[in-house]
């Protein structure tokens, strides 16, 4: 889908900082949080953003339009989501609109619900046992990346059914090495200024070769083994692909009503977006969740009690559901420090907004962070209790770290049971020092992390 650049009268839109477009995308950039915070309290409910290679982009934190958005389905208005394309290619499903979303999203929902999903939970408990059993008493580690090396090896495994090691091995460490460059602050600020599409297009085109050699010769790597996993499959019977339980498989012998099938270049972008949506997004929630618990003693001991007390006769996958006060933290961690600042609708149509109309073509954004944060909503809202997820369960409205409506993150139930696995397991089984007292919110590629990697020591092991 392309923007034509079209100019809007600003007594239409809310107000908004007045700074040149790359002077706002370096603010927002820097200090994520923060600079939503100074926008607030300066402008109010609602504020316009001129950030580069996207139309003027309204913040929100209106509760009648974040339930009218929330109920709209495809109606009113597009998800927006250009700055992820240059991560995750023009295929996929993020990028789609309408009935080619839905007819998507009908097909790739199956894996990441139900049995199947529960399916993975052993390949997840694995991976995290033998990922804690290299941890050293003592040594001090970046919490943020080891818990991005568990969840992408878990990713890996429920998607591509990869039992060789050492290929697997090989692709994490390309994968991980092209994401860490692709995800600093310099490069998304490039992508958005020069626009995700040209980005994406750069990348594929090779157009960097002597200027960018690293993340191009990366790119074609990954890419040859995606490639050659794809038409593995593809070559298989069709007695040997039922078997299989991994996401590619399903992928391959998924079938549209026509009776085609996807590409090879679709697949790869499918499951560019699996790897990136499904182990970056994951991994830092975690991080800030164990960050909660780091510097809230007394949660940290409830979580660890809960663990024990429903875990007294040994590990079971099943009973991660009962863990109540931990899924309490998972949701209050997510409520302090949503990894995406807020969610992006391009309007089709017309849109009231408090007293403003706002024309077809501009962005309207029900902002995460500022909805979480409202005191209107939330009592003491910047204090980390998780026991009010536990006493009521609040509106969509009001608490929407996956998203909602037909836009709502496909891979949502898997993320939570991946979360409720991981971290009862480490925090059954390590003790940990937080090395960093002073951790930030950092933006990282199109999420927000903590600062400094999380670094961590750890004291003990049982």
């Amino acid at each position: 889908m392309t923007h034509k650049t079209v100019e809007f009268a600003v007594h239409a839109l809310p107000p908004g900082p007045k700074a040149p477009r790359i002077v706002q995308a370096i603010s927002y950039i820097r200090d994520p949080y923060g600079f939503m915070g100074q926008c607030h309290r300066r402008y109010g409910d609602s504020f316009t953003l001129r950030l580069p290679g996207r139309p003027p982009t309204i913040i929100t934190t209106e509760q009648e339009a974040i339930h009218e958005f929330s109920t709209a389905g495809y109606d009113g208005s597009h998800r927006y989501a250009e700055e992820f394309r240059y991560l995750i290619g023009d295929a996929s499903i993020v990028l789609q609109q309408d009935e080619p979303h839905k007819t998507l999203r009908k097909l790739m929902t199956p894996p990441f619900h139900g049995e199947r999903m529960r399916m993975y939970g052993h390949d997840m408990l694995n991976i995290v046992d033998a990922h804690i059993g290299r941890w050293q008493e003592g040594k001090s580690y970046l919490l943020h990346k080891e818990l991005k090396q568990m969840t992408l090896r878990v990713i890996l495994r429920c998607t591509f059914g990869i039992d060789n090691e050492q290929r697997l091995d090989r692709l994490m460490a390309l994968y991980l090495k092209y994401i860490d460059i692709m995800t600093r602050p310099w490069v998304y600020g490039l992508a958005m200024l020069m626009t995700a599409r040209k980005m994406y297009s750069f990348l594929r085109n090779r157009m960097g070769g002597r200027r960018w050699p690293e993340a191009a010769v990366l790119l074609t790597d990954i890419e040859a083994i995606l490639f050659d996993e794809i038409a593995s499959c593809r070559r298989l019977s069709e007695t040997d692909l039922a078997a299989r339980t991994d996401i590619l498989a399903m992928l391959v012998t998924a079938r549209f009503d026509d009776g085609s099938s996807f590409s090879d270049d679709d697949l790869r972008d499918h499951l560019f977006t699996m790897l990136f949506a499904g182990y970056e997004t994951t991994a830092t929630s975690m991080a800030w969740a164990i960050y909660c618990l780091l510097t809230h003693p007394d949660a940290l001991i409830r979580v660890q009690t809960e663990i024990r007390t429903i875990m007294r006769e040994g590990f079971e996958l099943e009973r991660t559901k009962e863990l109540s006060y931990l899924n309490a933290t998972i949701n209050e961690s997510m409520r302090l420090y949503p990894i995406a600042v807020h969610l992006a609708r391009l309007l089709k149509t017309p849109m009231q907004l408090v007293n403003h109309t706002l024309p077809a073509g501009v962005i309207v954004a029900p902002c995460m962070y500022l909805v979480h944060r409202d005191r209107r909503l939330w009592e003491d809202p910047d204090t980390f209790r998780p026991e009010r997820f536990i006493e009521a369960k609040p509106p969509v409205r009001q608490f929407f770290p996956f998203g909602f409506s037909v836009w709502r993150c496909l891979g949502a139930p898997f993320a939570e049971y991946q979360m409720r696995v991981v971290l009862s397991r480490i925090m059954s089984q390590v003790e940990f020092r937080l090395l960093e007292p002073k951790i930030r919110p950092v933006q990282r590629g199109p999420t927000v992390a903590p600062s400094h990697g999380l670094p961590v020591q750890i004291l003990c092991k049982q």
